[in-house]
């Protein structure tokens, strides 16, 4: 998210956590950017004291219920008039993610992002074993290989063997459990890695992808 471009941020109920953490990151980069955060009440808004003191307080714009205080988004004036260089990050229900879509129709493909926290059961990343296959993971550390039998994820392998790598969503789409892969080939099924990045196969998302060959080394 490097460069002189203007980042529109929308978040939509639990979807403000990745988007939070994209506006620390441009926040200290120094670039702009403004956060669009819906919710059905101020109750319910998650981080609101967070996004309402500095610095974050001055770039957010939070959109409420219509028996709330607060102005429902119009997402159709707010993607009206692109900036040039403008990038648009997205996530949150699929009703908020469908409207930017709407709104969005004729930009440029690779400036506008959608980030899903529950992930479109029409939507697959996969293309190697499915998840009734067996496979080993490597552990580089310790040398010790496990087993990952179907229907269990590397995550949930490693911490029944007591290794306790970071995570957040377990459904592909935060990049929180992002590790390294020292050799062998992932069955990327996130919705973080670019095509590029998962081409490379230096980099496996552990919660939900598996493996298109016998073993994954991880970097561990």
């Amino acid at each position: 998210m490097a460069g002189a471009c203007i980042y529109t941020l929308i978040a939509g109920g639990i979807g403000i956590t990745p988007i939070l953490s994209m506006a620390r990151y441009l926040e200290r980069t120094g670039v702009a950017y403004s956060i669009h955060y819906c919710a059905r009440n101020p109750e319910r808004a998650a981080f609101r004291e967070i996004l309402g003191t500095a610095p974050f307080s001055r770039r957010t714009v939070m959109h409420f219920g219509g028996e709330h205080s607060g102005k429902r988004l119009d997402l159709a004036s707010l993607l009206s008039e692109r900036v040039g260089g403008q990038q648009v990050y997205c996530c949150g229900p699929a009703g908020l993610i469908d409207g930017v879509k709407a709104a969005t129709w004729d930009w440029q493909a690779n400036s506008v992002h959608f980030e899903r926290f529950k992930i479109d059961p029409t939507l697959s990343t996969g293309s190697g074993q499915d998840a009734t296959s067996t496979f080993e993971i490597e552990i580089d550390s310790t040398g010790q290989i496990l087993d990952v039998p179907p229907q269990k994820s590397i995550l949930h392998v490693l911490r029944d063997n007591g290794i306790f790598p970071d995570s957040s969503c377990e459904e592909g789409i935060c990049g929180t459990c992002a590790t390294g892969l020292l050799s062998g080939t992932a069955d990327h099924r996130d919705f973080v890695l670019t095509d590029e990045e998962k081409a490379s196969q230096t980099v496996v998302m552990i919660c939900c992808s598996r493996a298109g060959s016998r073993r994954l080394k991880l970097d561990l």
